[in-house]
């Protein structure tokens, strides 16, 4: 299968491999914790020149203590890909399941309407509350109700099995003083035309109008990025209609 990695920069194919302590594809560092993947040494040796990346892979977990292994392509004909997903939050922003969707979305009423909340800001619909807007109203006041409209956007779900399969699941921490921040790092198993969506946390030094998100797709022969959903589909490919493999190749 291909191998690709997908940072705020964008698409880069093949995993980087680090050798020590022993052979891994390296998916974050919290609390003191390493999530990696180990990499069959004797599959990909130390490269005599050049970056250390392997860009073939196939995943297969051991029989003893069902540890995940990524070791040299057993069927070059398996259409599904390898992604290593791994894009920073701003500045700020915490990790979350629910970041990470499906690529389409329907508007909700906000269930909030005409109830009292002891904030500023509906966090569901982002609408301002009256304490927001009248100093003479307590965020804890009874007066303080939530207007009787306002919607938002309720996203499907992360795509199931066997469209993506979560292989593994890391987290990565940024301490420094420039940027703090936490994010998932996933390695994901895709099938042709899987696609899903991460919305983005914490501050970004750009304007914004609404939510920061990335879309991605694998085509079946390309893995696609981009900032809308159009971004993922060529030209000559319908967004609505598209559909997604049911079959289950080879090994995991």
């Amino acid at each position: 299968m291909k191998t690709f990695t997908v940072t705020e920069q964008g698409v880069e194919e093949g995993f980087a491999v680090l050798r020590s302590p022993f052979a891994h594809v390296a998916l974050g560092n919290i609390d003191g914790r390493l999530y990696r993947v180990t990499v069959g040494s004797r599959d990909f040796p130390v490269p005599t020149s050049g970056p250390d990346r392997v860009f073939r892979v196939s995943a297969i977990r051991t029989r003893m203590r069902d540890t995940l292994v990524l070791v040299s392509e057993r069927d070059p004909e398996d259409p599904r890909c390898l992604v290593v997903v791994d894009i920073i939050n701003g500045f700020r922003g915490r990790s979350a399941d629910d970041s990470w969707t499906g690529i389409h979305s329907t508007t909700e009423d906000c269930p909030l309407r005409g109830q009292p909340i002891r904030v500023y800001r509906c966090e569901l619909c982002k609408l301002p509350l009256p304490a927001s807007l009248d100093t003479t109203i307590s965020p804890n006041s009874e007066r303080n109700v939530h207007p009787n409209y306002g919607t938002y956007k309720s996203w499907d779900p992360f795509p199931d099995p066997p469209e993506i399969v979560v292989l593994a699941k890391g987290e990565f921490r940024m301490n420094d003083s420039n940027h703090q921040s936490s994010h998932q790092v996933r390695l994901l198993l895709m099938e042709p035309h899987a696609a899903f969506r991460i919305h983005l946390r914490g501050r970004f030094n750009v304007p914004r109008a609404g939510e920061i998100c990335r879309y991605i797709r694998w085509s079946g022969t390309t893995l696609l990025m981009g900032e809308k959903l159009t971004d993922i589909y060529p030209e000559d490919e319908e967004v609505e209609g598209e559909t997604t493999s049911n079959e289950t190749g080879p090994g995991i």
